[in-house]
């Protein structure tokens, strides 16, 4: 497993305590959703 740089994140939008490894799981999560959808749709 690739280790994830732990970066604060600063922007005048961002109000929480937001990292670099927050936003790289966030993409993971949601493109492991999109796979599965998909496999469950070719069933």
């Amino acid at each position: 497993r690739a280790v994830l740089p732990n970066i604060k994140l600063k922007s005048p939008k961002i109000t929480r305590n937001l990292t670099t490894e927050w936003f790289a799981r966030r993409v993971d999560d949601r493109y492991q959703r999109c796979v599965a959808r998909a496999r469950s749709q070719d069933s």
